[in-house]
């Protein structure tokens, strides 16, 4: 009976021993899974490699290359307006005509004095003659001199004379100095000029041009002297139209020349690069037609290298020191592997509006965090599903 009592107490504490380990491997698992739940949960891409490509749409205004600020210098009133917005005009053609009569009037006091310099200048030879005969040294020195000072006089008068009637030929009218279309008319009938041009006219000798503001990592990829034929009408589709990139420059808000109502519409060549380098491209000669302020669509298309190492911006991250993206690192441990968010230093190279190039301690085959459900940091244990 001892004997049947002892085995079975051995047999039930065996049973209590083994229950013991299966509700202590319950709680451990059960504690991890709780664990590992509570852990950021992250997604991941790797790396592709290939080109960065740029890309910008967007369209522009054709305006003439040169472009003539026409005014009176002299601020004459406006007697009559010729012309008006988009006429074409020739070398020659008078544009404006001006109230030339206060000038008339100080002619006419000008011509009016020389009348009486010529009276006194026949007076005073009369008294050198006078002089002559007297034999008066004195007299003579004295009628000389006048008689010369008073030829000094009207010769000034002429000039000053002459200075006027060419005044008067030049600012009756503002004349056209080259064949053009008129784009802008300041000149008001019966208002003098005011700091304006009176008229704004293009010189269509000089061909055509656009200008565009694009973003910096784009404009580094174009050269000037480029062709390029990414061009068509807004209203004619059919017509393409092709041109030379004569002018790359920096263009920043607040400051220097401004495009207006140039451009519209942007480039898509992503969050990391502003539209601060502003770029002319003059129109070839051969597009006839043209009369200025007709809108193109413009399409550019340029790509960066062909074996740079992309990943997506998202995860890119910077810092005081540079940028950074979090990769994942494994860790062997009791219950198979932890993994862990990584801090790894890179270089960027550029990005668009998808990807970023980077080189460093980066590979092909890394795993790269692009998202996560929680806050990480470097070092911080996060949940991961191998793909």
């Amino acid at each position: 009976m001892e004997e049947l009592a002892t085995r079975s107490k051995q047999r039930k504490i065996r049973a209590l021993g083994g229950l013991f380990f299966a509700l202590l491997i319950v709680l451990t698992l059960g504690g991890n899974t709780i664990r590992a739940l509570s852990m950021p949960k992250v997604t991941t891409a790797v790396p592709t490699v290939g080109s960065l490509d740029y890309s910008y749409e967007g369209s522009a205004l054709v305006r003439p290359a040169a472009e003539r600020k026409l005014m009176n210098p002299a601020g004459w009133k406006v007697l009559k307006v010729l012309v008006k917005v988009g006429d074409k005009v020739h070398k020659g053609q008078p544009l404006v005509r001006y109230d030339d009569s206060d000038v008339q009037d100080q002619l006419a006091d000008q011509q009016s004095s020389l009348k009486k310099m010529q009276l006194s200048l026949e007076q005073l030879e009369y008294d050198l003659k006078q002089a002559l005969r007297e034999g008066d040294e004195e007299a003579v020195h004295h009628a000389s001199s006048a008689l010369k000072s008073m030829q000094f006089d009207i010769e000034d008068q002429k000039r000053r004379i002459t200075k006027l009637q060419e005044e008067i030929q030049a600012g009756r009218e503002l004349i056209a100095p080259v064949d053009g279309i008129v784009m802008t008319v300041g000149a008001e009938e019966g208002i003098a000029s005011a700091g304006v041009p009176d008229v704004s006219l293009s010189d269509t000798s000089q061909g055509y041009q656009i200008r565009l503001m694009v973003p910096d990592e784009l404009a580094i990829l174009i050269r000037p002297g480029e062709e390029l034929d990414s061009f068509a009408l807004v209203d004619d589709d059919a017509r393409q139209l092709t041109g030379t990139v004569t002018t790359i420059e920096e263009a920043y808000d607040g400051g220097g020349d401004s495009i207006g109502d140039d451009q519209l519409g942007a480039g898509d060549s992503g969050q990391a690069s502003a539209a601060n380098t502003r770029i002319t491209i003059s129109l070839k000669e051969e597009e006839s037609g043209l009369l200025g302020g007709e809108r193109v669509k413009v399409s550019l298309r340029k790509s960066k290298g062909d074996q740079l190492l992309l990943v997506p911006n998202e995860a890119v991250h910077h810092d005081s020191q540079g940028a950074f993206l979090y990769t994942i690192s494994a860790e062997q441990g009791p219950l198979g592997n932890a993994y862990y968010a990584k801090l790894t230093r890179v270089e960027t190279e550029g990005s668009n509006e998808y990807a970023t190039a980077v080189s460093g301690e980066i590979f092909e085959q890394s795993e790269i965090i692009v998202g996560s459900t929680g806050l990480i940091m470097d070092g911080t244990r996060v949940r991961y599903e191998l793909n």
